[in-house]
């Protein structure tokens, strides 16, 4: 549940506040500029995965389909972003930014935690003063 309430939370930032979004997470500015219909399109696609997965948890019945294409997504956007290394669009090191959560780090985020990074499949957390102050992202911020 808490999975879908980070998705729908970055969509939601995405949706309200796309500019903010967009120079509050690290790595996006370097991967262009500022499209704050692209933002608003992503910021949607994250709602909905989010709400899937929060229908999905009250709906039983439902789930495998519910949270299932979701997944698919949220495996193909991660699938991008190794994609990118292996081709050399993005540098190896970026595989460390975009994909901690699964090593485990899940600390909650505050202003005063520094640069810190979790990963949810393959959405970014940032919750700091140089990080994201919500669920994130774009595919191209490398």
């Amino acid at each position: 549940m808490l999975f879908g309430v980070a998705l729908a939370a970055n969509g939601i930032f995405m949706l309200v506040a796309p500019e903010n979004w967009y120079f509050t997470v690290p790595g996006v500015t370097s991967a262009g500029p500022f499209n704050q219909h692209f933002l608003r399109d992503i910021g949607l696609i994250f709602l909905f995965l989010g709400g899937a997965y929060l229908v999905g948890a009250a709906r039983p019945q439902m789930r495998v389909l519910l949270w299932g294409a979701p997944t698919i997504w949220l495996c193909g956007h991660a699938l991008f972003h190794l994609w990118e290394v292996a081709v050399g669009i993005c540098a190896p090191s970026v595989i460390a930014r975009d994909f901690p959560a699964p090593a485990g780090d899940h600390r909650s985020g505050a202003d005063n935690l520094g640069d810190q990074q979790r990963t949810l499949g393959s959405s970014r957390i940032r919750l700091s003063s140089r990080g994201h102050s919500a669920f994130c992202h774009i595919c191209p911020h490398c």
